[in-house]
């Protein structure tokens, strides 16, 4: 989003000479906020009393995790059905879809830019919405409605952003709307995972473990799975000859991680952790 609004309020030379920087100047300064705003925090008073019992081993949690068969079992779906589904969802509506609609479809660059711009925005009532929703409804088929409609409507919602993006790159405003309304559901989707997501990081692992073991698989699926996911779709595209067939990659990793969220992941917000 700073990319597509520094390209529409700065020239193609300024953007080139020192805009591109203003992103991580904006990082460091985040940063900067995030480290005070921790270092005010107090510990929970459930830490303060592991700390107090002298329960918290740090140089020893992880082994101890491992050698837990019910907190190893959280761990892997905490990796698959949470952290890495997340991660392939925000890749498809965050990065994908802008990068698809200047390529593949072919819009100006201004346009890909402002649409993903309110999608965006979007995704911060959306967001609210599917926090509110897990309260209410509770983390697991919030996550798991996430995770289905992440998985059958990924290709038709790139296919139609490909079909619509031919009367848009025409100035055609009604599909210019369409394709801001598909981008906004795809949001939706991944609002649907993303935001119980926190709440699950924490809830879903006791306290005593909780660090290390949630710590090592969302970090895993972020690296490894994030990490990874740009090469193996457009490996895939090029070798089928195909605009959408790498995003056959991420439908089938959501279904699986349906499946077995379906099957065994815990609802954790009436759970005492």
């Amino acid at each position: 989003m700073q990319i597509a609004l520094l390209r529409h309020y700065l020239s193609q030379e300024e953007f080139q000479a020192w805009g591109w920087r203003v992103p991580f100047w904006i990082s460091i300064l985040l940063l900067m906020i995030a480290f005070k705003v921790r270092m005010a925090l107090e510990e929970t008073h459930v830490f303060l009393e592991l700390t107090e019992q002298g329960q918290k081993k740090t140089e020893s949690q992880l082994l101890n995790n491992f050698r837990d068969a019910e907190i190893r079992k959280r761990m892997f779906l905490l990796f698959l059905c949470v952290s890495s589904s997340g991660v392939i969802l925000f890749f498809c509506v965050q990065v994908y879809a802008s990068i698809f609609l200047k390529t593949t479809v072919q819009i100006s660059t201004a346009l890909a830019d402002q649409l993903s711009i309110y999608a965006t925005l979007a995704l911060l009532p959306l967001t609210i919405s599917a926090g509110w929703l897990s309260d209410k409804l509770g983390r697991k088929p919030v996550v798991i409605s996430g995770l289905i409609f992440g998985a059958l409507l990924t290709l038709p919602a790139f296919d139609l952003l490909e079909k619509i993006g031919v009367n848009a790159k025409d100035g055609n405003n009604l599909s210019v709307i369409l394709l801001g309304i598909i981008l906004i559901g795809l949001s939706a989707i991944l609002a649907l995972v993303v935001d119980p997501q926190t709440a699950l990081l924490a809830e879903l692992l006791p306290a005593r473990s909780r660090n290390s073991a949630a710590t090592l698989p969302h970090n895993l699926a972020a690296g490894w799975i994030g990490g990874l996911l740009p090469l193996i779709v457009t490996w895939i595209n090029q070798h089928w000859d195909s605009s959408v067939a790498g995003l056959w990659y991420p439908t089938i990793f959501l279904a699986i991680s349906a499946t077995i969220a379906i099957k065994y992941l815990p609802e954790t917000q009436i759970e005492k952790t």
